[in-house]
């Protein structure tokens, strides 16, 4: 924004010494008489404000441009970063779920083992179902 100003300012100042520098050489000139070089300058001074409400609105115009060129790229970056994070948050996710079931596979493995201390194998009973036979079933 401070460079537009700048150039906006320049460029005004410039205009001001060619008009000022014109001024001069038409009156050293002395070639137009009093009335009409009045109606002449009532007409320049009309012309010089619409140029300068032209000069205005295009320097809000870029003004504004170079905002929302601004605004375009901080969305853009806002944008790449959160895609990055929510790839970031997928993988972490992705390895906190593994350790989860590699924890839950060696909690299974220590409640066995703590069963197995409590119960040793010499005090189980192996015990086998009854042979049923169903030789009167007719079908």
């Amino acid at each position: 924004m401070g460079l537009a100003l700048s150039s906006y300012k320049s460029k005004r100042k410039e205009k001001k010494y060619y008009k000022r520098s014109l001024d001069q050489h038409q009156s050293s000139a002395g070639s137009r008489p009093g009335a009409e070089t009045a109606h002449v300058d009532c007409e320049v001074a009309e012309m010089e404000g619409d140029v300068q409400a032209l000069e205005r609105k295009l320097f809000l115009e870029e003004i504004a441009l170079n905002v929302t060129d601004e605004r375009c790229d901080f969305l853009d970056k806002n944008h790449r970063l959160l895609q990055n994070n929510e790839s970031g948050l997928h993988r972490q996710s992705t390895v906190c779920n593994a350790s989860l079931e590699e924890l839950k596979l060696k909690q299974e493995a220590c409640q066995f083992s703590q069963f197995q201390k409590a119960n040793p194998l010499e005090d189980w009973i192996v015990c086998s179902l009854p042979n049923i036979f169903f030789n009167d079933l007719q079908l």
